[in-house]
């Protein structure tokens, strides 16, 4: 019989994260014959379904629902920067949340614990703890004051609550090991994987991407609009090109208003280009996938990443991707990708102008992303979780 876990599965219902659309991958390719049976205190104990998983067994879209994606592009110059609940009431919810969670944990019989997101409650059970990445620990001020405020008073709670760990990438291992001083023999690295999207063969793009009220020639910077992300690089380097250029070839942020403080939406929002670059908000799967399929190139300028998700996606489509010279990307990547430095404009305006007029380097680009991209499987991360959660347990 396989052990029974129960999963801290709160991120399915925050729509739009990339922890949340990860636990969503996870979940629907685990494995038939598991050695951990997962039960989701979220859906069975507060939410009283028995649907489990949750917003997983129903199926991804198909080619047939491309044809109903549709886009509200709206100027970065009238984006609303996000709001957030007041932090004593977050608190105040956390803390309901963790008690129920402990309490579930102890009266249900549980072998483990699994939390995918960063921060567990302590149980008692053995655990295992997801860490996507340290952003937060290393650069706390792309990052909202009560949300670092929580991690400085929960993190080493978590850490002496944890039994064994799984992050995205070597990078994040190697990070948890510098930073958090953790023994690198207790984290296993499980790589993402890109979503089985329905993109459309080429010759159909050009008429779905009209269909939908795409511009005929984009580039995509595709995630939350939040500070690590760097977009303000972008930004400039848009300012760079020829008025010509930009009326040939529009940039699309394309992820929902995230986080940052007041001056971070100052220098987005009052940018000299935030009336010409694009913002569509939140994607669901068909947005996404045919956003991918229509656009000339990803481009993602990140300072920081635990993964890349968006550019995994982008290689699996097809898309001729441009990203940061990051270590994570390195090994994301590795050639499948053109990488730039993070604090260049210059090498950024230049990547678009070569987009624009170099066919041969992009196909080069889209052949080696595809290849680069099938290398990563839900199916093999999510076996892979499986045996991480059933390690813990004999420890």
């Amino acid at each position: 019989m396989p052990h029974r876990i129960l999963v801290n599965d709160r991120t399915l219902y925050q729509t739009g994260s990339g922890v949340s659309m990860t636990l969503r991958m996870l979940l629907r390719h685990w494995p038939d014959n598991p050695r951990c049976a997962l039960s989701g205190f979220c859906t069975h104990t507060l939410r009283r379904r028995n649907d489990w998983p949750p917003r997983v067994t129903a199926p991804m879209p198909d080619a047939s629902e491309l044809a109903d994606a549709r886009f509200s592009l709206t100027p970065l110059s009238a984006l609303q920067p996000p709001t957030r609940p007041p932090a004593s009431l977050r608190r105040w919810v956390q803390r309901g949340y963790d008690h129920a969670l402990r309490l579930n944990a102890r009266r249900g019989k549980f072998a483990a614990v699994w939390e995918p997101n960063h921060l567990t409650v302590p149980t008692g059970l053995p655990t295992l703890t997801t860490v996507h990445d340290l952003s937060l620990v290393e650069y706390p001020e792309w990052h909202p004051a009560d949300r670092v405020k929580q991690w400085q008073r929960d993190l080493r709670r978590s850490i002496s609550a944890t039994t064994r760990w799984a992050t995205d990438s070597a990078f994040s291992r190697d990070r948890m090991v510098a930073v958090l001083g953790l023994d690198a023999g207790t984290i296993d690295v499980i790589h993402l994987a890109p979503r089985p999207l329905p993109f459309p063969p080429p010759e159909r793009v050009a008429a779905l991407r009209e269909a939908a009220g795409l511009p005929a020639k984009y580039v995509v910077a595709l995630g939350s609009i939040e500070p690590r992300k760097n977009l303000g690089l972008l930004l400039e380097a848009w300012a760079g090109l020829d008025e010509r250029v930009r009326r040939e070839c529009r940039l699309i942020l394309a992820g929902p208003a995230g986080w940052g403080g007041a001056d971070f939406w100052r220098g987005l929002i009052g940018h000299p280009m935030a009336g010409e670059v694009l913002t569509t908000g939140y994607l669901g799967d068909a947005q996404t996938a045919l956003i991918l399929a229509g656009a000339a190139a990803l481009l993602m300028p990140s300072h920081y990443e635990g993964f890349g998700l968006p550019l995994v996606e982008a290689m699996a489509c097809g898309t001729p991707t441009i990203a940061s010279d990051i270590p994570v990307f390195h090994e994301v990547a590795r050639d499948a990708a053109a990488l730039l430095p993070a604090r260049d404009a210059g090498a950024w305006k230049e990547a678009v102008l070569r987009v624009l007029s170099d066919d041969a380097w992009l196909a080069d680009l889209s052949r080696c992303g595809q290849v680069r991209a099938a290398a990563f499987s839900w199916t093999d991360s999510a076996r892979r979780y499986d045996d991480a959660i059933a390690l813990a347990i004999s420890v």
